[in-house]
């Protein structure tokens, strides 16, 4: 017996893992899991928005497929084009989905339709306001042009123009930018589009419609699956949320093309009124009131103006009567005092009681039951009515047909009475009860909202239905929104607060203010007499720095005579040396002695002469074609001489050299690297090692290429003194700097050049073991580098100005060296002057016409006082007095060019 037992329940054990093996369950899969589904996306206005990558997506369609997304799990990824792109993309398996397609045979065999559509739409014919040649006749359409979209509704409307016999051009346009902006710059006469969406554009007036389709998702072909799917989620969407199509349709086309074509009575009416007379309650804020001069105000004040205006009918005028009490209002509607009446509501059997239309709601807010709060009665039985406001009255008797009803003139009074325990109950329009139950009087009061929402709406006289078909058309224009925006703005004027009454309410507070105010008048009585301190402090600081700023320049005055003094008595010493020396090989020596005390003291003026014109902005940096291989090659040519003479190596590495060919200021950023090469070699004992690495590193900014130069050398390095003010052109410790032939300048210019180009500049030094500089500068991509140099180049070489003769006035050796080697390429024979009076000397001394032209340093000739110009007028000789000045640039093929004519001429 137990053997059986245990053999069957073996044999159980077996069948139910067989099971599993054989006959999987179906069981839900996790949250998390999600299927990728390829979705066209193309701009169209309203329908789908943001067709690009990080824009914000929004639209009919967009809000649609998130829906579906809720039922099937779906994640979209999207791919975007125009419509004929995405239309294509569909056909050969791209993407999955396109949403918007009409459904047609052709289609049919092509693409894979679901069963339900997404939407429905009509197509209309729109022309412009001002073409009175264009009626609603369609033979008014001969020898116009028609332009339309590239789909579906082209076809139907060449159905149209074919059965009514129109000769007219239709155009046809990829996406719908492109054919609502050819449209709105008159590029074509009539527009014919879906009737939703271009409600924005107030030159149009629309005609007819001339045809409608239903819309749908159009599914891959070959993904039946997907498509199976897509039916699931649309009969699944339509059995829980049978109005979703048409609230979403509502949602994003409020106003369509037609919405401006009126019916015959809504005419008549335009047509015999040039004012309207409004009724409104004086005191039912925020939908109606009477402010303090008489004026109505509340929501009423800017909403009939904004119904008609969005009518396009704007030049109405409005008018106001206000009533006291609502049976007021009503007898004034009709009895025609008024044309309409706002606010009114309870519903449609009062209102047909009262005689009145009810326009569509324009607020429908739920209302609060109000009672005390240690209330402990009986169900809701009794309640204080305003008889001044029959809507009040309405809503009671219909929701609580059984409750007594006491009547107090206005809302406070009934407030009141419920405070008293006169009634049990009162009722609040919701958006009015918070404000009415902030006043203390009422804090004992409590409320709890009801489920039965209260209707305010405009009312209009039985028989007037164009003016109601109106009101209700302005309604569904202006839209929700703004309607909803208007309540919130007049919510705060709902009820007057006086300061007495902020004071009874919060006395206890207003005490505790006015402490903490006279304590703050005490505090910051001490704080002005601290301040006060404070400020003679700081101004005995500034005081301070102003006299140690003042050391610093004398400082600097000192080091800059002291150099020049040096120089200067040695050049006087050398000079009477050779005056009293009978040898030819000494005095060879001493001139050459001369000659280096006389560059010494260029250097020493050019500098101070460069940092004054950065300092002042007379300098500008040009964008030019340049090669970083080329900037670094006239460096390397600059510095060789110094080079060879102390023996040293350099290594240059080039790391990452994606964009070679930039645009920048060649001349300053020559300049720069120069000044810092030059430091590295005058401070580098003899044989000694420099490295220069040249790396383009990363830029945030796709159209700039970032370059870092390091010039790294062995030499003794500096303290952290000398490193701390060493882009400091006043700072004391220039004064440690020996054997250098300049005061210091140099790097001081390099720090202002390398700011100006918006680049870093950074030191890095041991004592002892060498100093690093790192230069990193943002500079612009040349993208038509090599043509470019290809033509500047052959455009150069076309120039040939062989024998003639051009005197240079550039005080940089950088500079210097670049003119001349451009200058001698078109054939010049060049000589160089250092400044103004320099050249001037030297075409002084020159025979009549030996210079052709003079080029010129452009910071200087940019100066406004060009004092070689106003010299060279006083020289008798004509041909020296006119000597041609120009300025020279980095833009080489213009510089040649003016140069050509000026020669020619």
């Amino acid at each position: 017996m137990v053997k059986n037992k245990t053999k069957s329940l073996i044999l159980f054990i077996l069948c139910f893992l067989i099971s599993f093996t054989y006959f999987p369950i179906n069981c839900n899969a996790s949250s998390a899991y999600t299927k990728k589904v390829r979705v066209g996306y193309y701009e169209n206005e309203v329908f789908e928005d943001g067709a690009s990558d990080n824009a914000v997506k929004s639209g009919y369609a967009y809000e649609y497929y998130r829906k579906l997304s809720e039922y099937t799990g779906w994640e979209y990824e999207y791919v975007y084009g125009d419509f004929s792109e995405i239309y294509q993309m569909l056909l050969k398996g791209e993407v999955d989905f396109v949403a918007g397609l009409a459904y047609t045979s052709e289609r049919s065999s092509i693409i894979l339709f679901p069963e339900k559509s997404m939407g429905s739409e009509k197509y209309s014919f729109v022309k412009h306001d001002f073409d009175k040649d264009i009626t609603i006749d369609p033979r008014s359409f001969n020898g116009k042009t028609i332009g339309v979209l590239d789909s579906a509704i082209y076809d139907i409307l060449n159905n149209y123009i074919s059965n009514h016999r129109i000769n007219a051009q239709i155009i046809t346009y990829t996406d719908y930018s492109t054919l609502l902006n050819a449209f709105d710059k008159k590029q074509i006469d009539i527009l014919a589009a879906e009737n939703d969406g271009i409600y924005d554009r107030r030159h149009a007036e629309y005609l007819f419609s001339f045809g409608e389709s239903d819309y749908y998702i159009g599914v891959c072909p070959g993904k039946p699956y997907l498509l199976k799917e897509l039916n699931d989620a649309q009969e699944q969407l339509s059995f829980e949320e049978p109005n979703y199509v048409a609230t979403l349709r509502n949602k994003y086309y409020p106003v369509t093309l037609s919405s401006r074509a009126y019916s015959k009575v809504e005419k008549d009416w335009i047509n015999s009124h040039q004012t309207i007379t409004v009724g409104y309650l004086n005191n039912y804020l925020p939908y109606s009131g009477t402010d303090k001069d008489g004026h109505v105000t509340g929501m009423i004040c800017e909403l009939v103006p904004a119904l008609f205006k969005e009518l396009n009918i704007p030049d109405i005028v409005v008018r106001y009567v206000g009533y006291d009490s609502y049976d007021e209002l009503i007898k004034g509607l009709t009895s025609d005092e008024v044309d309409i009446a706002f606010p009114v509501g309870g519903g449609l059997y009062y209102s047909e009681e009262d005689g009145i239309y009810l326009s569509n709601p324009l607020v429908s807010s739920l209302t609060d039951l109000i009672y005390r709060v240690d209330f402990l009665g009986t169900p809701v039985s009794d309640f204080a009515v305003n008889k001044n406001n029959k809507m009040q009255y309405y809503y009671v008797k219909t929701h609580f047909p059984e409750a007594s009803i006491s009547y107090y003139s206005s809302i406070e009074e009934c407030l009141n009475a419920v405070v008293k325990g006169e009634v049990s109950f009162t009722t609040l329009n919701g958006i009015r009860t918070n404000t009415f139950l902030k006043k203390n009087d009422y804090r004992n009061l409590s409320f709890r909202q009801l489920s039965f929402s209260d209707d305010r709406c405009i009312g209009v006289k039985i028989g007037n239905e164009g003016l109601l078909k109106l009101i209700n058309r302005g309604v569904h224009v202006v839209g929700d929104e703004y309607i909803q925006n208007l309540s919130y703005k007049y919510m705060d004027a709902m009820s007057a607060y006086t300061f007495k009454d902020f004071i009874n309410d919060h006395f206890f507070g207003v005490f505790i203010i006015i402490v903490v105010l006279l304590s703050a008048i005490i505090a910051l009585s001490v704080r002005d007499i601290n301040r006060t301190r404070r400020r003679i402090k700081e101004k005995e600081s500034e005081k301070l720095d102003i006299q140690k700023t003042s050391f610093e320049k004398t400082n600097f005055l000192s080091n800059y005579s002291e150099n020049l003094r040096f120089y200067i008595n040695a050049t006087e010493g050398l000079v009477d040396l050779i005056k009293h020396s009978n040898s030819k090989e000494e005095t060879i020596v001493f001139v050459d002695r001369i000659d280096i005390c006389a560059k010494c003291l260029s250097n020493i003026v050019n500098d101070v002469l460069d940092l004054s014109r950065i300092e002042s902005g007379q300098v500008l940096l040009e964008n030019t074609p340049v090669n970083i291989y080329e900037i670094i090659k006239d460096v390397r040519t600059v510095t060789s001489e110094s080079m060879e003479e102390k023996k040293h190596i350099i290594s240059v590495n080039y790391r990452n050299i994606k964009h070679p060919d930039v645009l920048t200021d060649r001349i300053r950023l020559t300049q720069v690297l120069i000044n810092i090469l030059t430091n590295a070699i005058e401070y580098t004992p003899a044989e000694g090692l420099l490295v220069m690495n040249v790396e383009e590193i990363t830029s945030y900014d796709p159209e700039k290429a970032r370059f870092m130069f390091q010039i790294k050398d062995n030499g003794p390095g500096m303290s952290m003194d000398i490193i701390n003010s060493i882009f400091d052109p006043y700072a004391k410790e220039r004064a440690n700097f020996k054997n250098f032939h300049t005061i210091g300048f140099g790097l001081a210019i390099c720090k202002k050049i390398v700011d100006m180009m918006e680049g870093t500049i950074d030191v890095f030094s041991i004592e002892g073991k060498g100093s690093e500089f790192t230069v990193e500068v943002p500079l612009l991509i040349n993208t038509k580098s090599k043509a470019r140099s290809n033509e500047n180049e052959a455009e150069i070489d076309s120039y040939n100005f062989s024998g003639k003769r051009v005197l240079v006035l550039e005080d940089s050796l950088p500079n210097q060296l670049f003119v001349s080697k451009i200058m001698k390429k078109v054939g010049f024979e060049i000589q160089i002057a250092l400044d103004e009076f320099e050249a001037y000397e030297k075409i002084k001394a020159a025979h009549s016409d030996y210079f052709d032209l003079v080029l010129m340093n452009s910071d200087v000739y940019n100066n406004g006082d060009n004092e070689l110009s106003k010299r060279l007028k006083m020289i008798d000789d004509p041909a020296k007095a006119d000597t041609p000045i120009i300025p020279f640039t980095n833009d080489t093929p213009s510089l040649m060019k003016n140069i050509s004519e000026l020669l020619n001429t």
